[in-house]
């Protein structure tokens, strides 16, 4: 046979069959191999314990992979740190019932009664009851249950504006 370069040869006819056989160099020795051999090689799953990084050791179910710095080992799942309200610095629990809430008090997270109804807010005041279609309003220092205000509009048509306007006052500048 002649010696050419790879270059040289002719370009093979597609697709292939699996029986082209193909030279290999294995330990300093030349040997043969069929595309199909060389294609179920290169398409072989590789078993997670063949990287080079990682190290097995006696698996056994539930165990996970932790990377030591160096290599990834197998290992039992870590158990996550438990932790309790009570074991944090800053929340203080007494006697805890139902339905209580944690409630900042600009030191502390402290249990405290939820606030259910309107009635239970400090800064409003139901000393006279709320009556059918009453609404809150704000007196100033708290709320307090009153009937809708009425509406009594006054209308201006002036070509200057009023000197003193009220509440509901509407102009209609004619200028």
């Amino acid at each position: 046979m002649a010696t050419k370069k790879i270059s040289e040869l002719t370009a093979v006819t597609t697709p292939l069959d699996g029986t082209e056989e193909l030279p290999v160099v294995q330990s300093a020795t030349t040997k043969k191999v069929t595309v199909a051999q060389l294609v179920a090689e290169l398409q072989s799953e590789t078993s997670i314990d063949e990287l080079t990084d990682v190290v097995i050791t006696t698996p056994t179910t539930g165990e996970v992979l932790t990377y030591d710095g160096t290599q990834w080992e197998n290992a039992p799942l870590p158990s996550a740190p438990t932790y309790s309200l009570d074991s944090l610095t800053d929340v203080v629990i007494t006697t805890p019932a139902t339905t209580e809430v944690l409630q900042y008090n600009g030191t502390n997270w402290v249990n405290t009664a939820r606030i259910d109804t309107v009635a239970e807010l400090t800064d409003v005041d139901f000393t006279v009851a709320p009556t059918a279609d009453d609404v809150l309003t704000y007196n100033g220092t708290e709320w307090v249950a009153a009937a809708i205000p009425a509406v009594d509009p006054q209308i201006t048509v002036s070509a200057t504006a009023p000197s003193s306007p009220v509440v509901n006052q509407l102009w209609l500048d004619i200028s």
